[in-house]
């Protein structure tokens, strides 16, 4: 297989540069510069203006987008924009995005944030959170227990279910068993 070629769409020179230096430490991608066979875009926000560019490549071509995001949002908003996987800043390696990237190309869509071993990603909170969700705390419970307010526990937890599509705290230890985070 040849080298795919990689076009990238950031807000800023410096996080375009980041990105680029990603997929050049992983093999078999190169940077293209307006064409390519996949777009990685950056976002702060799933705003309008960005939702919008992203139609607009759709229709215009038909290469897959792997969208870097640094706030969750509505991803239903994404259902028409070749959008294949939503990664996160905060988890992103030159493995995570050069994977995401290749299953992008294959038509793989890939939902969550991934980490190094393709399962999903969580911080330490939520990591933290999720165990004690799992061992039957409630919520004031697990709060003490971290030295957390209630309202970051609650945050926490929503935080998890809006990213990965969960409908509530039990699903949310299910699939933090199911995925091996926990």
């Amino acid at each position: 297989m040849g080298h795919v070629d990689v076009v990238v769409n950031a807000p800023d020179p410096l996080y375009r540069e980041g990105l680029r230096r990603l997929l050049d430490a992983y093999p078999g991608l190169r940077i293209g510069e307006r064409h390519g066979d996949v777009l990685v875009v950056a976002a702060e926000l799933l705003t309008a203006d960005v939702v919008g560019m992203l139609r607009l490549h759709a229709v215009e071509n038909a290469t897959p987008v792997v969208l870097v995001l640094g706030e969750p949002g509505a991803d239903e908003a994404l259902a028409d924009c070749r959008v294949m996987a939503v990664l996160s800043p905060h988890a992103l390696t030159a493995d995570v995005l050069g994977r995401a990237v290749l299953d992008a190309l294959n038509g793989t869509v890939r939902a969550g944030v991934p980490d190094g071993d393709g399962g999903p990603a969580f911080t330490e909170r939520e990591l933290d959170v999720l165990r004690l969700l799992a061992e039957g705390l409630e919520t004031d419970e697990i709060a003490v227990k971290l030295a957390y307010s209630e309202r970051t526990v609650k945050n926490v937890i929503h935080g998890i279910n809006h990213r990965y599509g969960l409908r509530n705290r039990s699903h949310a230890v299910a699939f933090a068993l199911r995925t091996g985070v926990i």
